[in-house]
């Protein structure tokens, strides 16, 4: 995990192991960095007594865990456990701890659904595609049952929960691409374009469509979806140059090649 300031006090002989990002950190400024640059994924797996354990025992640092576990023993703001931590390192200046605090405790009321959206983009940087897309799912759930508590005109809270239920249909579509799972891009892309139908959703749709699908079966969509020639063939030449630039050679039909590697897998498996 780079980026992190350098560490003034000693390193743990034994790592504490972030589960979220499944990365183990060694020092109070690696841990000061994870908090301050990932507000979304600090949750009840990373609160709580472990936590204060290693920074008394490994760290050294009895006096801060003391605060750290007072805040959670007597179920104050997250804030709370976390500040002690910012003071000792001098990680962040008084106003940078003021100004977190309030950021923190603003993103703590946002409706759960907001929250669960930016736990799963957070997963998502750090390449968690699996778990954020789980995440991403349980704010669908969320919205889908959200309630009209703004009291906004009907028309725009409707419109407002498409848009957001539509941002992160689109994101499941991103990771899906970068998985290769090209079936789930297609189908959660689709659901975007229903919901939003931004030129954007379309030409992502088009996009995951024409990597999963024959071309045939590419152009039969485009033309259905009455995109010009011009667009769909601006599609695949720009997917054309990214596999040249990355020397990959993509079968023809990438559909049946992948249930053909699925079989080979299972032979061997033995399953």
């Amino acid at each position: 995990m780079g980026g992190y300031r350098l560490c003034r006090i000693k390193a743990a002989e034994h790592p504490y192991f972030i589960e979220a990002i499944s990365t183990n950190v060694y020092t109070i400024e690696e841990l000061c960095y994870y908090m301050f640059h990932n507000t979304a994924l600090i949750d009840a797996t990373f609160v709580g007594t472990q936590l204060t354990r290693w920074v008394a025992q490994e760290l050294g640092l009895a006096k801060t865990a003391t605060a750290m576990e007072r805040a959670f023993l007597e179920n104050k703001n997250l804030a709370d456990f976390l500040v002690p931590v910012f003071e000792e390192t001098g990680y962040l200046t008084a106003q940078e701890i003021r100004q977190y605090r309030a950021d923190l405790e603003k993103q703590l009321r946002d409706p759960s659904y907001v929250r669960m959206k930016r736990k799963g983009d957070a997963l998502a940087r750090y390449g968690k595609f699996a778990a954020a897309g789980r995440t991403w799912r349980q704010a669908l759930d969320l919205a889908e049952n959200l309630e009209n508590e703004e009291e906004l005109p009907e028309e725009q809270f409707r419109q407002r929960k498409k848009d957001f239920m539509a941002s992160v249909w689109h994101n499941i579509g991103v990771t899906g691409m970068k998985m290769l799972d090209y079936e789930e891009s297609i189908s959660a892309f689709a659901k975007a374009c229903t919901l939003r139908g931004s030129a954007e959703d379309q030409e992502a749709y088009l996009t995951a469509f024409a990597l999963g699908k024959p071309r045939e079966k590419f152009e039969e969509r485009a033309a259905e979806l009455e995109v010009s020639p011009e667009d769909a063939g601006q599609i695949l030449s720009r997917i054309d140059t990214v596999r040249e630039e990355l020397h990959v050679r993509m079968p023809e039909r990438p559909e049946e090649y992948l249930r053909k590697l699925t079989a080979r897998y299972h032979n061997a498996a033995g399953a």
